[in-house]
């Protein structure tokens, strides 16, 4: 059996097996010589015997290597920043992303029956087709190739059929430019993983929302990682809610038609900037100096950063990026929408004329999660993270339900501050033309038109500070455990979290110990002042020193240890002012520990 071998131990890329078998039957999965020993893994000690062991299973998909060793497994691909290495079997020829079991594409193009055919010619069939997107291959004794001209997740191919293979074929062609006075629109999505199920929430409404109210889907431009719909934790696979509902309420999915243009390792902050000065090969922005474009961004944050799945994006990146988009003339009004910790911060001082910015919180305190555990169930299931965030949740549902296309930028800005009670929803930069009609930025349909379900709680009541949130739905899984085996399992995972903050605190104070040697009351002093974010490459090169020489004890760009950035905006202030001192050193340093926890 011939493998492909991706390596994603330089940052981004699709290195992980997600949502499928991690056990193999008749196998001896507890290598002795593994680097860790778990009963529900199978991690082998070299590729040789974790590729045998795959050999064998029609379902092993591929082999993925982390910090536990080699382990083959089932799935689809998936960003996982602990996978360093995939190999991945070769079962549809030269085409991308393959996978076992499910179906590819909702709309079908073309249907052949290929005698003697294998996934490899339909993949052949699909290259020549020009506009085939995906195909699915169902083996004999039926042997069709079915060409789609789309890349939606459809679900399982059904009874009987568990043996086809999907994957991805010819890219959709760059969209031409839009003439004349136009609407645009950025959506990202900074986060992985299903603990962070609100970001791709929200940002997959945002999308919706956007083309329900007439935005062409050539004008929209999205990113996130992508790994929420399909993973194995979601009860609801291959969908996405951002409103729970009452038990026999099926709720709105927001993922069905979110059509994705940056997955995985593509969802960096460099592909962001490119984005927003169209300059990538991508999908990017061709506005004009007529056209308005608006911008939605959700993630954690950190004073002066906003975070990506690998790394993260400072304050001056982002007005550098937006003041290049006004030298290029490449937007009449400019509006940004910020969900984010701290996201005053991006914006505290910054005036370029024609954007205006909207953020969730002032430059000192968390956001919040809402619709968090217990009130996160959606047709009578707990979706087990939080379905929204407070300030997108509230913009978003006031658009759904808004049919006045008078309302301003400033009448929603005072519906949302006042909704939005637990952080204070600020504005910046040019606000001079807050009296303009949002419609003029999200289009002028008639939108989604939902109304308040069966289910409707109080946001306030269902919202959790960031800062806590993990934590909290954690505790919410141990408590609403019904078995002996599920409250073992999330008191572990409880446990593990509890570690994992209380390292990361350690380090960051043990940071200050190092920056100020013998000197108590400075060590706490910088522990609590709220210097503003004016050292890009100190503030980020430390982070960065952090979250990859940390990366075995807790995760630095996780929401409860980017409220510590505030610790190194502090110090770096000072080396601003003279102080002599290898932050990165000192931060590689206070990472040193050789406890290494994979989570």
């Amino acid at each position: 059996m011939d493998y492909t071998h991706t390596d994603c131990s330089g940052g981004g890329g699709l290195c992980n097996l997600h949502g499928g078998k991690l056990t193999w039957e008749g196998e001896q999965c507890q290598d002795p010589e593994a680097k860790l020993q778990n009963p529900a893994r199978c991690w082998q000690s070299t590729l040789e015997k974790a590729e045998a062991i795959c050999n064998r299973h029609s379902d092993c998909v591929g082999v993925t290597r982390d910090n536990g060793g080699y382990e083959p497994r089932g799935g689809s691909p998936a960003y996982n920043p602990a996978a360093h290495e995939m190999w991945l079997k070769e079962i549809a020829g030269s085409c991308k992303l393959p996978v076992k079991g499910r179906n590819i594409g909702k709309h079908s193009l073309l249907v052949g029956e290929l005698k003697n055919g294998t996934a490899a010619s339909c993949c052949d069939w699909c290259k020549q087709t020009a506009a085939c997107r995906a195909f699915t291959w169902l083996p004999e004794p039926i042997s069709n190739c079915i060409l789609k001209n789309d890349t939606q997740d459809v679900g399982p191919c059904g009874h009987g059929y568990e043996e086809c293979i999907s994957a991805y074929g010819n890219p959709p062609p760059p969209a031409p430019p839009s003439p004349g006075k136009s609407n645009w629109a950025v959506i990202v999505a900074g986060s992985s993983g299903y603990g962070n199920y609100r970001h791709q929430a929200d940002a997959c409404h945002a999308y919706q929302i956007m083309k329900a109210k007439g935005v062409p889907e050539s004008n929209i431009i999205l990113m996130a990682v992508d790994d929420v719909a399909n993973d194995y934790y979601n009860p609801f696979k291959g969908k996405l809610f951002n409103k729970p509902t009452a038990a026999g309420v099926p709720g709105k999915d927001v993922y069905q038609g979110c059509n994705i243009d940056y997955k995985g390792g593509d969802v960096t902050p460099e592909n962001f900037v490119k984005v927003l000065t169209g300059t990538g090969n991508g999908k990017v922005l061709k506005s004009t100096s007529a056209d308005n474009v608006f911008v939605n961004f959700v993630d954690h944050g950190g004073v002066g950063l906003i975070g990506f799945p690998r790394s993260v994006m400072h304050k001056a990146d982002l007005q550098g990026a937006l003041q290049t988009m006004k030298e290029k003339e490449m937007f009449k009004r400019l509006v940004f929408y910020l969900e984010a910790c701290e996201s005053g911060s991006m914006f505290d001082g910054v005036n370029i004329p024609g954007v205006y910015a909207l953020t969730a919180a002032n430059p000192r305190e968390s956001s919040w999660g809402t619709y968090c555990m217990p009130n996160d169930m959606v047709n009578g299931k707990h979706i087990g993270s939080c379905l929204g965030d407070e300030f997108s949740v509230h913009w978003m549902e006031d658009l759904d339900m808004e049919s006045d296309s008078l309302e301003t930028l400033e009448k929603q800005f005072k519906l949302v501050k006042t909704e939005t009670g637990k952080s204070h929803v600020t504005q910046y930069s040019d606000l001079s033309f807050t009296n303009e009609r949002i419609s003029d930025f999200v289009g002028k349909g008639a939108g989604l038109s939902l109304r308040p379900t069966a289910a409707s709680v109080q946001t306030a009541a269902s919202s959790i500070s960031v800062r806590e949130l993990h934590l909290h739905n954690l505790y919410q899984t141990y408590h609403l455990a019904s078995t002996s085996s599920e409250r073992l399992a999330a008191g572990q995972a409880l446990q593990a979290q509890l570690a994992e903050q209380q390292a990361t605190e350690a380090t960051f104070r043990r940071i200050a110990e190092l920056s100020y040697p013998g000197d108590k009351e400075k060590q706490m002093a910088v522990r609590r002042l709220q210097e503003s974010p004016e050292n890009p490459t100190c503030e980020k090169d430390a982070h960065m020193a952090v979250r990859r020489s940390c990366s075995g004890k807790f995760d630095a760009g996780s929401g409860f240890a980017m409220q510590f950035q505030r610790v190194i905006v502090n110090i770096c202030a000072d080396v601003r002012r003279g102080l002599s001192l290898d932050l990165t050193a000192i931060a590689r340093q206070a990472c040193s520990d050789d406890t290494v926890l994979l989570v």
